[in-house]
């Protein structure tokens, strides 16, 4: 991760990073409709040289979810048919991530610790 000074001490109150018993980063925030790791200032997520196979995933009571990428939609997910899968994304390099919501609730996204 590489937050470079460009969190607030609210955000990072709201900002839960750990490394799982499974040997992945796990990073969750409460979302309100739209969730960005991006504020003020652009916040962005460095997963590093090495391309890595990131997990993105929203709570269960989040019905459908958009994954934007540097601004692009990467994808629109549903957790109707399949609730709390994660969706996989391989990726390398600093890049701004950014996911829109209907309805509140908590995004996560697993980074395998061992490529980073």
């Amino acid at each position: 991760m590489n937050l470079d000074g460009m969190v607030t001490k609210e955000d990072l109150a709201l900002l839960n990073r750990y490394v799982s018993s499974d040997g992945t980063l796990s990073i969750q925030e409460y979302a309100d409709r739209n969730f960005g790791f991006e504020r003020e200032t652009d916040f962005q997520i460095d997963f590093g040289r090495k391309v890595v196979r990131a997990k993105f995933s929203v709570s269960d009571n989040v019905k459908r979810w958009d994954l934007y990428i540097d601004g692009v939609l990467y994808g629109k997910y549903t957790n109707l048919t399949s609730p709390g899968s994660a969706i996989p994304v391989v990726i390398s390099g600093v890049h701004d991530i950014k996911i829109s919501t209907e309805t509140s609730g908590t995004v996560s996204i697993a980074i395998p610790q061992a490529k980073l």
